[in-house]
Protein backbone atom coordinates (compact mmCIF):
# COMPACT_ATOMS: atom_id res chain seq x y z
CA UNK A 1 0.00 0.00 0.00
CA UNK A 2 1.53 3.34 -0.69
CA UNK A 3 2.79 5.84 2.14
CA UNK A 4 0.65 8.83 2.97
CA UNK A 5 4.18 11.08 1.42
CA UNK A 6 3.92 9.23 -1.61
CA UNK A 7 0.53 10.84 -3.00
CA UNK A 8 1.24 14.02 -5.57
CA UNK A 9 1.97 17.17 -3.91
CA UNK A 10 -1.33 19.49 -5.34
CA UNK A 11 -3.44 16.30 -3.99
CA UNK A 12 -1.49 16.50 -0.47
CA UNK A 13 -2.18 20.10 -0.77
CA UNK A 14 -5.68 19.76 -1.43
CA UNK A 15 -6.33 17.44 1.89
CA UNK A 16 -4.26 19.73 3.83
CA UNK A 17 -6.59 22.70 2.83
CA UNK A 18 -9.81 20.29 3.29
CA UNK A 19 -8.39 19.58 7.24
CA UNK A 20 -8.09 23.07 8.00
CA UNK A 21 -11.14 24.37 10.05
CA UNK A 22 -13.54 26.29 8.09
CA UNK A 23 -13.41 29.67 10.47
CA UNK A 24 -9.46 29.43 9.50
CA UNK A 25 -9.26 31.44 6.59
CA UNK A 26 -10.66 34.18 7.91
CA UNK A 27 -8.73 34.45 11.01
CA UNK A 28 -5.24 34.33 9.98
CA UNK A 29 -3.91 33.67 13.46
CA UNK A 30 -6.02 30.58 14.24
CA UNK A 31 -4.91 29.54 9.79
CA UNK A 32 -1.28 30.11 11.20
CA UNK A 33 -1.65 27.90 14.43
CA UNK A 34 -3.18 25.22 12.32
CA UNK A 35 -0.66 24.82 10.10
CA UNK A 36 2.01 25.56 12.33
CA UNK A 37 0.63 22.50 14.12
CA UNK A 38 0.74 20.38 11.47
CA UNK A 39 4.38 20.98 10.37
CA UNK A 40 5.22 19.83 13.78
CA UNK A 41 3.77 15.88 12.87
CA UNK A 42 7.51 15.49 10.73
CA UNK A 43 9.90 16.69 8.31
CA UNK A 44 8.13 15.37 5.38
CA UNK A 45 4.76 17.72 6.48
CA UNK A 46 7.34 20.57 7.65
CA UNK A 47 8.35 20.79 4.14
CA UNK A 48 5.01 20.98 2.37
CA UNK A 49 3.13 22.73 5.01
CA UNK A 50 5.91 26.21 5.92
CA UNK A 51 5.02 27.63 1.86
CA UNK A 52 1.13 27.67 3.06
CA UNK A 53 2.32 29.22 6.74
CA UNK A 54 4.03 32.33 5.06
CA UNK A 55 1.80 32.04 1.63
CA UNK A 56 -0.09 35.01 3.88
CA UNK A 57 2.42 37.62 6.16
CA UNK A 58 1.58 39.91 8.23
CA UNK A 59 3.89 42.65 9.10
CA UNK A 60 3.17 44.40 12.28
CA UNK A 61 5.42 47.15 12.77
CA UNK A 62 3.53 49.59 15.37
CA UNK A 63 0.31 48.47 17.77
CA UNK A 64 -2.07 51.34 19.58
CA UNK A 65 -3.31 49.91 22.84
CA UNK A 66 -2.53 50.50 26.23
CA UNK A 67 -3.96 49.73 29.97
CA UNK A 68 -4.59 46.28 30.16
CA UNK A 69 -3.68 45.56 26.84
CA UNK A 70 0.16 46.39 27.35
CA UNK A 71 0.69 42.72 28.67
CA UNK A 72 -1.11 40.81 26.00
CA UNK A 73 0.43 39.04 22.85
CA UNK A 74 -1.15 41.22 20.54
CA UNK A 75 1.30 43.91 21.95
CA UNK A 76 4.30 42.44 21.77
CA UNK A 77 6.64 41.11 19.25
CA UNK A 78 6.78 36.95 18.51
CA UNK A 79 10.55 37.18 18.04
CA UNK A 80 11.62 39.35 21.13
CA UNK A 81 8.68 39.73 22.93
CA UNK A 82 9.45 43.61 22.69
CA UNK A 83 6.82 46.48 23.44
CA UNK A 84 4.71 46.89 19.97
CA UNK A 85 3.64 50.11 21.63
CA UNK A 86 6.23 52.34 21.27
CA UNK A 87 8.63 51.83 18.73
CA UNK A 88 11.84 49.41 19.43
CA UNK A 89 14.83 48.72 16.77
CA UNK A 90 15.77 45.38 18.10
CA UNK A 91 12.09 44.19 17.47
CA UNK A 92 11.75 46.08 14.12
CA UNK A 93 14.90 44.12 12.56
CA UNK A 94 14.40 40.82 14.15
CA UNK A 95 10.90 40.79 12.42
CA UNK A 96 12.01 42.04 9.03
CA UNK A 97 14.81 40.07 9.08
CA UNK A 98 12.08 36.91 9.83
CA UNK A 99 10.16 38.15 6.91
CA UNK A 100 13.55 38.60 4.52
CA UNK A 101 14.27 34.60 5.46
CA UNK A 102 10.74 33.83 4.07
CA UNK A 103 10.61 36.22 1.13
CA UNK A 104 10.22 33.03 -1.66
CA UNK A 105 6.94 31.77 0.25
CA UNK A 106 4.80 35.42 0.35
CA UNK A 107 1.93 35.82 -2.11
CA UNK A 108 -0.47 37.87 0.16
CA UNK A 109 1.39 41.05 2.23
CA UNK A 110 -0.43 42.40 5.17
CA UNK A 111 1.87 45.70 6.74
CA UNK A 112 0.03 46.82 9.93
CA UNK A 113 1.65 50.35 11.14
CA UNK A 114 -1.42 51.39 13.87
CA UNK A 115 0.55 54.40 14.88
CA UNK A 116 -0.56 57.46 16.61
CA UNK A 117 -0.88 60.55 14.39
CA UNK A 118 2.56 62.61 13.82
CA UNK A 119 3.21 66.09 14.76
CA UNK A 120 2.32 67.67 11.19
CA UNK A 121 2.95 66.97 7.94
CA UNK A 122 6.51 68.85 7.91
CA UNK A 123 7.83 65.88 9.83
CA UNK A 124 9.64 62.66 9.46
CA UNK A 125 9.35 61.43 12.48
CA UNK A 126 7.39 61.19 15.55
CA UNK A 127 7.89 62.27 19.18
CA UNK A 128 10.67 60.41 20.65
CA UNK A 129 12.47 60.01 17.53
CA UNK A 130 10.18 56.94 16.00
CA UNK A 131 9.73 57.21 12.33
CA UNK A 132 6.60 58.41 10.19
CA UNK A 133 3.80 55.67 9.44
CA UNK A 134 5.49 53.21 7.21
CA UNK A 135 8.47 55.59 6.74
CA UNK A 136 11.52 53.52 6.77
CA UNK A 137 14.62 53.07 4.43
CA UNK A 138 15.18 49.60 6.16
CA UNK A 139 11.91 48.50 5.23
CA UNK A 140 12.14 49.13 1.58
CA UNK A 141 14.92 47.40 1.76
CA UNK A 142 13.41 44.29 2.97
CA UNK A 143 10.57 44.56 0.17
CA UNK A 144 12.37 45.26 -2.56
CA UNK A 145 13.33 41.25 -1.64
CA UNK A 146 9.78 40.04 -2.11
CA UNK A 147 9.50 39.25 -5.39
CA UNK A 148 6.84 36.86 -5.38
CA UNK A 149 3.98 38.94 -4.13
CA UNK A 150 0.76 39.19 -5.40
CA UNK A 151 -1.34 40.96 -3.23
CA UNK A 152 -0.40 44.28 -0.92
CA UNK A 153 -2.41 45.68 2.38
CA UNK A 154 -1.49 48.49 4.19
CA UNK A 155 -3.56 48.78 7.51
CA UNK A 156 -3.16 51.98 9.69
CA UNK A 157 -5.29 54.16 12.07
CA UNK A 158 -8.12 55.42 10.37
CA UNK A 159 -7.85 59.09 11.75
CA UNK A 160 -9.02 61.51 9.46
CA UNK A 161 -7.23 64.86 10.37
CA UNK A 162 -4.74 65.03 9.57
CA UNK A 163 -4.02 61.77 7.51
CA UNK A 164 -0.79 60.22 7.43
CA UNK A 165 1.29 61.08 4.42
CA UNK A 166 2.32 57.91 2.47
CA UNK A 167 5.80 57.56 1.19
CA UNK A 168 6.90 58.07 -2.29
CA UNK A 169 9.36 55.37 -1.68
CA UNK A 170 6.42 53.18 -0.85
CA UNK A 171 4.25 53.56 -3.45
CA UNK A 172 7.64 52.72 -6.09
CA UNK A 173 7.91 49.67 -4.58
CA UNK A 174 4.37 48.99 -5.32
CA UNK A 175 5.04 49.73 -9.12
CA UNK A 176 8.47 47.64 -9.43
CA UNK A 177 6.71 44.91 -7.76
CA UNK A 178 3.41 44.85 -9.37
CA UNK A 179 1.12 43.19 -7.76
CA UNK A 180 -2.51 42.36 -8.70
CA UNK A 181 -4.31 43.99 -5.33
CA UNK A 182 -3.67 46.58 -3.44
CA UNK A 183 -5.68 47.66 -0.14
CA UNK A 184 -5.23 51.09 1.72
CA UNK A 185 -6.54 50.54 5.22
CA UNK A 186 -6.10 53.81 6.72
CA UNK A 187 -6.42 57.44 5.89
CA UNK A 188 -3.46 58.57 3.67
CA UNK A 189 -3.03 61.55 2.13
CA UNK A 190 -0.39 60.50 -1.28
CA UNK A 191 2.30 61.97 -3.16
CA UNK A 192 1.47 64.26 -5.96
CA UNK A 193 2.29 63.22 -9.39
CA UNK A 194 1.98 58.94 -8.61
CA UNK A 195 3.28 56.49 -10.90
CA UNK A 196 0.82 54.40 -12.41
CA UNK A 197 0.01 50.96 -11.20
CA UNK A 198 -1.15 49.06 -14.56
CA UNK A 199 -0.90 45.16 -13.07
CA UNK A 200 -3.38 46.36 -10.23
CA UNK A 201 -6.46 44.79 -11.21
CA UNK A 202 -8.59 45.77 -7.96
CA UNK A 203 -7.95 48.30 -5.18
CA UNK A 204 -9.82 49.26 -1.77
CA UNK A 205 -8.98 52.53 -0.03
CA UNK A 206 -10.86 54.75 2.36
CA UNK A 207 -12.11 57.48 0.59
CA UNK A 208 -11.08 61.31 0.68
CA UNK A 209 -10.64 64.06 -1.20
CA UNK A 210 -6.10 63.36 -0.39
CA UNK A 211 -6.94 59.60 -2.16
CA UNK A 212 -8.35 60.65 -5.61
CA UNK A 213 -5.11 60.98 -7.23
CA UNK A 214 -4.40 57.51 -5.98
CA UNK A 215 -7.89 56.45 -7.97
CA UNK A 216 -6.56 58.20 -10.81
CA UNK A 217 -2.72 56.73 -10.52
CA UNK A 218 -4.25 52.93 -10.37
CA UNK A 219 -7.90 53.15 -12.23
CA UNK A 220 -8.03 49.13 -11.55
CA UNK A 221 -10.89 47.37 -12.93
CA UNK A 222 -12.19 46.55 -9.78
CA UNK A 223 -12.78 49.63 -7.22
CA UNK A 224 -14.05 49.40 -3.12
CA UNK A 225 -14.20 52.64 -1.87
CA UNK A 226 -15.15 52.75 1.84
CA UNK A 227 -17.03 56.58 2.64
CA UNK A 228 -16.79 57.81 6.03
CA UNK A 229 -19.58 60.61 7.10
CA UNK A 230 -17.10 63.52 7.03
CA UNK A 231 -16.73 62.61 3.00
CA UNK A 232 -20.41 61.61 1.91
CA UNK A 233 -20.89 65.55 1.35
CA UNK A 234 -17.78 66.08 -0.73
CA UNK A 235 -17.74 63.45 -2.37
CA UNK A 236 -18.95 63.47 -6.25
CA UNK A 237 -18.76 60.16 -8.13
CA UNK A 238 -19.92 61.68 -11.50
CA UNK A 239 -16.94 63.88 -11.50
CA UNK A 240 -14.98 61.01 -10.38
CA UNK A 241 -15.55 58.19 -12.60
CA UNK A 242 -16.29 60.40 -15.85
CA UNK A 243 -12.11 59.84 -15.34
CA UNK A 244 -12.75 56.27 -14.86
CA UNK A 245 -13.56 54.47 -18.03
CA UNK A 246 -12.05 51.40 -17.41
CA UNK A 247 -13.90 50.76 -14.27
CA UNK A 248 -15.96 47.00 -14.57
CA UNK A 249 -17.18 46.65 -10.94
CA UNK A 250 -17.60 48.97 -8.28
CA UNK A 251 -18.32 48.70 -4.23
CA UNK A 252 -18.93 51.20 -1.85
CA UNK A 253 -19.43 50.91 1.68
CA UNK A 254 -20.82 53.72 3.77
CA UNK A 255 -23.16 54.33 6.66
CA UNK A 256 -27.13 55.45 5.68
CA UNK A 257 -27.62 58.90 6.81
CA UNK A 258 -31.20 60.84 6.69
CA UNK A 259 -29.87 63.44 4.76
CA UNK A 260 -28.10 62.41 1.96
CA UNK A 261 -27.76 65.17 -0.79
CA UNK A 262 -30.43 64.10 -3.88
CA UNK A 263 -28.54 62.97 -6.57
CA UNK A 264 -25.80 61.83 -4.83
CA UNK A 265 -25.56 58.18 -6.19
CA UNK A 266 -24.84 59.19 -9.64
CA UNK A 267 -23.54 56.04 -11.65
CA UNK A 268 -25.16 57.14 -15.30
CA UNK A 269 -21.81 57.94 -16.64
CA UNK A 270 -20.78 53.80 -16.34
CA UNK A 271 -24.26 52.11 -17.51
CA UNK A 272 -22.26 48.97 -18.05
CA UNK A 273 -20.31 49.15 -14.66
CA UNK A 274 -21.29 46.37 -11.66
CA UNK A 275 -22.26 48.86 -9.16
CA UNK A 276 -22.99 47.46 -5.43
CA UNK A 277 -23.59 50.08 -2.48
CA UNK A 278 -23.36 48.54 0.96
CA UNK A 279 -25.16 50.54 2.96
CA UNK A 280 -25.19 49.99 7.37
CA UNK A 281 -27.71 51.50 9.36
CA UNK A 282 -27.28 52.33 12.91
CA UNK A 283 -30.62 51.30 14.07
CA UNK A 284 -32.15 48.85 12.12
CA UNK A 285 -35.03 48.11 13.89
CA UNK A 286 -36.34 52.34 13.04
CA UNK A 287 -34.82 52.13 9.60
CA UNK A 288 -35.51 48.31 8.38
CA UNK A 289 -37.84 46.03 10.37
CA UNK A 290 -40.36 48.17 11.97
CA UNK A 291 -43.37 48.41 10.27
CA UNK A 292 -43.36 50.86 7.72
CA UNK A 293 -39.88 51.90 8.23
CA UNK A 294 -38.36 50.19 5.25
CA UNK A 295 -41.24 52.00 2.90
CA UNK A 296 -39.82 54.75 4.12
CA UNK A 297 -36.61 54.31 3.90
CA UNK A 298 -36.63 53.68 0.33
CA UNK A 299 -38.58 56.76 -0.63
CA UNK A 300 -35.48 58.51 0.86
CA UNK A 301 -32.92 56.52 -1.19
CA UNK A 302 -35.11 57.17 -3.87
CA UNK A 303 -33.99 60.87 -3.77
CA UNK A 304 -29.93 59.88 -3.34
CA UNK A 305 -30.03 58.27 -6.81
CA UNK A 306 -29.90 59.58 -10.02
CA UNK A 307 -30.53 55.62 -11.35
CA UNK A 308 -34.01 54.81 -11.26
CA UNK A 309 -34.38 52.92 -7.35
CA UNK A 310 -37.09 50.73 -8.43
CA UNK A 311 -35.05 48.99 -11.23
CA UNK A 312 -32.27 47.88 -8.73
CA UNK A 313 -31.79 44.73 -6.14
CA UNK A 314 -31.72 45.24 -2.30
CA UNK A 315 -30.43 42.24 -0.65
CA UNK A 316 -30.50 41.69 3.70
CA UNK A 317 -28.87 39.14 5.36
CA UNK A 318 -31.19 38.22 8.26
CA UNK A 319 -30.98 39.73 11.32
CA UNK A 320 -28.10 41.60 9.53
CA UNK A 321 -27.40 45.78 9.93
CA UNK A 322 -26.35 45.93 6.37
CA UNK A 323 -28.25 46.18 3.12
CA UNK A 324 -26.80 45.69 -0.35
CA UNK A 325 -28.49 47.82 -3.24
CA UNK A 326 -26.66 46.50 -7.16
CA UNK A 327 -27.52 46.68 -11.05
CA UNK A 328 -29.23 43.49 -11.65
CA UNK A 329 -26.95 41.21 -13.46
CA UNK A 330 -26.80 41.93 -17.13
CA UNK A 331 -30.22 40.62 -19.28
CA UNK A 332 -31.84 40.42 -16.04
CA UNK A 333 -34.74 42.56 -14.85
CA UNK A 334 -33.94 43.96 -11.79
CA UNK A 335 -36.06 45.56 -8.76
CA UNK A 336 -35.62 42.48 -6.39
CA UNK A 337 -36.20 43.10 -2.65
CA UNK A 338 -34.97 40.44 -0.61
CA UNK A 339 -34.85 42.09 3.04
CA UNK A 340 -35.94 39.31 5.57
CA UNK A 341 -38.35 41.51 7.31
CA UNK A 342 -40.16 40.31 9.85
CA UNK A 343 -43.49 38.74 9.76
CA UNK A 344 -46.75 41.11 9.13
CA UNK A 345 -49.77 40.91 11.32
CA UNK A 346 -51.83 39.43 8.26
CA UNK A 347 -48.90 36.62 8.07
CA UNK A 348 -48.82 35.77 11.81
CA UNK A 349 -53.12 35.86 11.77
CA UNK A 350 -52.99 33.41 9.21
CA UNK A 351 -50.42 31.23 10.48
CA UNK A 352 -52.43 31.35 13.86
CA UNK A 353 -55.64 30.15 12.09
CA UNK A 354 -53.87 27.55 10.08
CA UNK A 355 -52.57 26.13 13.50
CA UNK A 356 -55.46 26.57 15.28
CA UNK A 357 -57.41 24.16 11.97
CA UNK A 358 -55.17 21.50 12.62
CA UNK A 359 -55.47 21.46 16.63
CA UNK A 360 -59.40 21.64 15.86
CA UNK A 361 -58.90 18.15 14.14
CA UNK A 362 -56.83 16.35 16.38
CA UNK A 363 -58.00 17.53 19.37
CA UNK A 364 -60.52 14.60 19.90
CA UNK A 365 -57.44 12.15 19.91
CA UNK A 366 -55.76 11.76 23.42
CA UNK A 367 -52.75 10.25 23.95
CA UNK A 368 -53.96 7.20 24.49
CA UNK A 369 -55.78 6.69 21.19
CA UNK A 370 -56.49 3.81 18.99
CA UNK A 371 -53.67 3.26 16.76
CA UNK A 372 -53.79 5.39 13.29
CA UNK A 373 -54.86 3.66 9.99
CA UNK A 374 -54.89 4.68 6.67
CA UNK A 375 -58.27 6.60 6.74
CA UNK A 376 -57.14 8.80 9.49
CA UNK A 377 -54.07 9.78 7.56
CA UNK A 378 -56.07 10.23 4.89
CA UNK A 379 -58.33 12.59 6.52
CA UNK A 380 -55.54 14.40 8.41
CA UNK A 381 -54.44 15.26 4.37
CA UNK A 382 -58.04 16.75 3.36
CA UNK A 383 -57.56 18.37 6.64
CA UNK A 384 -53.87 20.24 5.73
CA UNK A 385 -55.22 20.64 2.11
CA UNK A 386 -58.60 22.31 3.45
CA UNK A 387 -56.88 24.74 5.77
CA UNK A 388 -54.17 25.84 3.76
CA UNK A 389 -56.32 26.78 0.93
CA UNK A 390 -58.47 28.86 3.62
CA UNK A 391 -55.55 30.88 5.67
CA UNK A 392 -52.41 30.71 3.54
CA UNK A 393 -53.08 30.74 -0.19
CA UNK A 394 -55.03 33.66 -0.18
CA UNK A 395 -52.18 35.33 1.66
CA UNK A 396 -49.68 34.06 -0.84
CA UNK A 397 -51.53 35.29 -4.08
CA UNK A 398 -51.92 38.96 -2.50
Amino acid sequence: MANFSDLPLEILLDIIDSSLEPDADRDHRHRFVQLSNLSLVCRFFHSITIPKIFSKYRLQLRELGGGRDAGCSRSQCFLTATSLLTWCERGFHARLDHLRKRAAFVRELRIVDLFGQPPGDDHRTRSGGEPAPFDSALLLETLDTLNRVVSVTFEGTKQRRPPARFPAGLWQWLARLRPESVSFDACFAFPPLLEPLPSVRSMSLLMSREATGAIEAVRSANLDLTLENADVEGTKFKELLELYPTLERLDVRVCYRDWMPPGYFDFTSHPETQIAIHMTVTDVEAYIEAPGAWNETEERLKEAFVDDFTGLDVRRDDGSGTFVVSRPPRGQTGGIRDLHLPESDEDKEAILAFEQAILATLSGRGPFAEPTDAAFWAHLEDVFATAYFQTIEPLVRA
